[in-house]
């Protein structure tokens, strides 16, 4: 049987795309692969207050615990930076989660069980090119506008950079 591949990262776009992949799916007889990608990318401030207002992670300890005392304050700049990165890392994989969870919401209402639900870590256009490939999918459904930064409108976004170089058919919803 032939596949769908619906990339999502909980935005309103992404949402919409999960909608018409099921469409789709649900017309044309195919099977649904969901896709969440955590990306490296730093986390915006807002994105990260709303995640400890949600408790999606704990809130930062204090940087004066007994513990850290004894490091020289040299080191401090790269201590406070590592735990950023996992915050980051887990703010991420938390929104990656609740992304799936919603498509699937989503899909369910159309009576669709998604055949895998995957969430890898990455560059999201190169981890859905990838994730395309190897399951070889017919078609890839997704926003165009995610979560992302500004940046992407100057640079390119993944929506563009995905709908140019996949192995297949590509809706990109807006």
């Amino acid at each position: 049987m032939t596949a769908v591949l619906i990339a999502t990262d909980g935005s309103s776009t992404a949402e919409r795309a999960v909608q018409i992949g099921a469409d789709i799916a649900k017309s044309r007889h195919m099977d649904v692969i969901l896709l969440a990608v955590i990306d490296k990318k730093p986390i915006p401030n807002q994105i990260r207050a709303m995640a400890e207002a949600e408790h999606m992670v704990a809130r930062p300890q204090a940087a004066t615990d007994t513990h850290l005392a004894n490091i020289p304050s040299w080191m401090m700049a790269d201590i406070h930076a590592a735990a950023q990165a996992d915050e980051d890392f887990e703010i991420r994989q938390a929104i990656a989660n609740l992304s799936v969870k919603r498509a699937r919401t989503i899909l369910s209402e159309q009576k669709i069980t998604p055949t895998s639900e995957l969430i890898h870590e990455g560059e999201p256009d190169e981890v859905i090119l990838d994730v395309a490939n190897s399951e070889k999918v017919e078609m890839i459904v997704m926003g165009t506008r995610g979560l992302g930064t500004l940046k992407s409108l100057v640079i390119g976004s993944t929506s563009r950079h995905v709908a140019e170089h996949a192995p297949c058919s590509c809706i990109i919803v807006t």
